[in-house]
């Protein structure tokens, strides 16, 4: 019989999957606007693919920033706040 860690994460109760579809649902709303903002702080157009790593809820503030490298490198990895969602995008490409 195992004993330990093991049988806290078996017993650990997953996420349903209308939760997680919620959650989906607000991101693909939030992303259109995300990529407004970004635009604006870019000073640019944002043309490339946003992937979406790991979403959790998060009490922060509003907050936007943009880590943006060299223009050949085409790719920037950045944290966004928005609301009450701590978004991680993997990259964002194609900014100008």
């Amino acid at each position: 019989v195992p004993r330990g860690n093991n049988s806290l994460l078996r017993n650990k109760p997953k996420a349903s999957t209308s939760d997680l579809e919620k959650q989906l649902r607000i991101v693909t709303l939030e992303r259109d606007q995300l990529r407004l903002e970004l635009e604006k702080v870019s000073g640019g157009i944002c043309r490339g693919n946003i992937v979406v790593v790991q979403v959790q809820t998060d009490q922060c503030q509003a907050k936007r920033s943009l880590l943006a490298r060299r223009k050949k490198h085409h790719e920037a990895r950045e944290i966004v706040n928005v609301l009450n969602f701590r978004i991680h995008w993997s990259y964002l490409s194609g900014f100008e």
